[in-house]
């Protein structure tokens, strides 16, 4: 990745993202972490390449379908058992991404708001993974 956290690339690409979603996921190491889910911001984003321009003729299945990943995390993710560490929903989402053929990178951030009121950003862990 270059300085300005975009992938190192030379043909024209689509960035699709989608910032901050929060959602309640069961997640944390800590005693109290264990006791129910909380917040958790997902941030991702997926580049696929741009060889042609998108115009009216296309197709909506020509695009990056950030929904199907939206779905899955608002609704599936918050019924599932604990997992304790981030970087293990990372992984899996990464996965999820590149269940779409078009995808080429994925960068995916996850926050956690509750551990550290004094971060304001709160702490978390991001992944940026090349096919």
């Amino acid at each position: 990745m270059t300085k300005n956290n975009f992938p190192q690339y030379t043909d024209d690409m689509w960035r699709i993202f989608i910032r901050d979603l929060k959602v309640m996921l069961p997640c944390g190491v800590k005693a109290w972490e264990k006791g129910g889910p909380q917040e958790v911001l997902v941030t991702i984003e997926m580049w696929g390449r741009a060889d042609e321009k998108f115009t009216p003729e296309k197709e909506l299945s020509d695009a990056i379908d950030y929904s199907r990943v939206a779905d899955v995390i608002l609704k599936e993710w918050p019924k599932r058992s604990h997992i304790p560490l981030l970087e293990q929903w990372a992984e899996e989402l990464v996965a999820l991404c590149f269940e779409d053929e078009k995808v080429t990178e994925v960068k995916v951030s996850l926050t956690k708001t509750a551990p550290y009121p004094e971060a304001a950003g709160g702490v978390g862990v991001s992944l940026f993974r090349r096919r």
